[in-house]
């Protein structure tokens, strides 16, 4: 994580090892995508260390809806082609053109400075402030108040990286592309309040939520009983056992009512227990 940490700042990367001793590495520059299971990353976003260590501060983090159920086959719009080339096109044009490298190196990177122009700067300007208002205590940013304290830099490389996509030559960022940035800058800081918090949140609730879900969208009867759920339910939840646990979570929210008595059924079964499933709360 301290490496990591170390090239997104541009500082020059140190390793030692046994064997080669030390070696220090000039002008690189490292960018990573790296994908993660939801319960592994529920992990990295909740660990202390990853935090208090300034890695989570650096990464923009998203957790994208699952489309399954959805991708159906439709015909490819005529648009979509021809962009896909032009896009294609672009980038390469940008990936052959010559890297700027320190004097005498033949792999050290010396990028020229890419600035703000005035409008610019003094839009960046205020969207710093307003994040820094959002950082104070019970601020909307307090939560993820590591990860903010950088998104304003974090807007202004992804307006960078618009502006050399527009433009190779470029020496300065417009408030084009600088509101652009913001926008994208403002999808990840969302995305990161709703992550690093799931992160924190007990498995057991993690469960009830996908339960709730399940019940919400794909369960039309006004009772559930726990056979139901754990044969007809969200994989995770395959047991009896999971099924009381997450049924307990929601009774105590209200989004279950419990069901005195007996002689009821569920999808035409007879069933021990039951519970009223109360669609609005």
């Amino acid at each position: 994580m301290a490496a990591l940490s170390s090239a997104w700042d541009g500082s020059p990367l140190r390793r030692i090892r046994a064997g080669d001793g030390a070696s220090i590495l000039l002008g690189r520059r490292l960018a990573f995508n790296l994908m993660l299971q939801p319960a592994t990353s529920a992990g990295l976003l909740a660990d202390p260390m990853a935090a208090d260590q300034g890695l989570l501060s650096r990464v923009l983090v998203c957790g994208p809806a699952s489309t399954a159920g959805t991708r159906f086959q439709k015909p490819l719009a005529g648009s979509t082609e021809p962009a896909l080339r032009r896009y294609g096109a672009r980038l390469l044009d940008i990936l052959e053109k010559p890297a700027p490298l320190l004097p005498g190196s033949r792999n050290a990177l010396d990028p020229r400075r890419l600035a703000f122009d005035a409008t610019a700067a003094s839009a960046w300007g205020r969207l710093a402030d307003e994040i820094e208002r959002k950082l104070a205590t019970c601020g909307a940013y307090e939560p993820i108040r590591g990860f903010a304290n950088k998104l304003a830099e974090h807007v202004a490389r992804i307006a960078g990286v618009l502006t050399i996509i527009d433009d190779i030559d470029a020496r300065t960022i417009g408030a084009d592309a600088l509101g652009r940035a913001a926008a994208i800058g403002d999808y990840y800081a969302s995305e990161a309040l709703r992550l690093f918090e799931a992160g924190h949140v007990a498995r057991e609730v993690r469960e009830a939520e996908k339960l709730l879900d399940w019940l919400m969208t794909s369960w039309a009867e006004p009772k559930i009983g726990l056979v139901a759920i754990y044969q007809k339910g969200p994989n995770s939840i395959r047991d009896a056992a999971a099924a009381k646990r997450a049924v307990g979570v929601l009774e105590s929210h209200d989004w279950l009512t419990r069901l005195e008595g007996g002689g009821h059924r569920v999808a035409g079964r007879p069933v021990k227990e039951a519970w009223r499933v109360n669609r609005e709360v």
